[in-house]
């Protein structure tokens, strides 16, 4: 998708929803009017808990202890996993990034979790121009648990998922900026061959969204 149509995406997803401040709760509520349930995970989370056991039961260990938020979606189950460690601010950024896989139809494809660099730019912008657009809210740090019978969960799997994934691969690293640049690029590109000042894409940066992938050396992450 271009920055355009995530841009657009934005919009309807504001005006469908009637968003003009971004919390936890009002996220929460959100999803659950679209068919999802929010779900808090975590190491300290009790064996008992319904989200350690939807865990264990989807075999979710691995892929839950390095993503800080992921949605499931299987048969009639729908679920966004948010990290419970993460502050107030940082599960917002969280939830709107998986509403961007949402929105932007990743779901509708099967990709390996977390390894299409083109959908989390995309759902990385998405989630940009929601909060840049956006009003905060106050959090109340609304905690949203989905309590699941084992035996209808591996039902649920034998049906087929679809993961998306936000979690800590910095693929941005492998990206470059010159000092005064607007783009990140391909080491390689020469729009950045000899400029000064060019240096691998920092997280920070990454997430600012002051920068665009060059159209050059990034061709796949401008179109379709």
């Amino acid at each position: 998708m271009t920055n355009n149509e995530i841009r657009a995406c934005v919009r309807n997803f504001k005006a469908k929803h009637s968003v003009k401040e971004l919390s936890y709760d009002v996220l929460c509520d959100i999803a659950e009017q679209i068919g999802f349930t929010v779900v808090e995970f975590g190491d300290n989370t009790l064996d008992n808990e319904p989200s350690k056991i939807l865990i264990d039961v989807l075999s979710l260990k691995s892929f839950a202890a390095n993503s800080r938020g992921f949605t499931y979606a299987g048969g009639d189950y729908r679920l966004i996993f948010v990290q419970n460690s993460l502050s107030d601010k940082e599960k917002v950024i969280v939830l709107s990034h998986e509403f961007g896989h949402i929105c932007c139809g990743h779901l509708n494809k099967a990709n390996k979790p977390g390894q299409d660099v083109k959908e989390e730019y995309e759902a990385n912008e998405f989630a940009h121009y929601l909060i840049k657009s956006c009003s905060a809210g106050k959090v109340k740090n609304k905690k949203v648990v989905i309590a699941v019978f084992t035996a209808v969960l591996v039902l649920a799997v034998s049906l087929g998922v679809t993961f998306t994934a936000y979690n800590n691969n910095k693929y941005y690293e492998n990206y470059y900026v010159s000092a005064k640049g607007e783009k990140f690029h391909k080491q390689d590109c020469p729009y950045i061959a000899g400029r000064k000042g060019v240096h691998r894409l920092t997280k920070k940066e990454y997430n600012s969204g002051d920068y665009s992938p060059c159209k050059h050396c990034l061709p796949e992450l401008n179109s379709q």
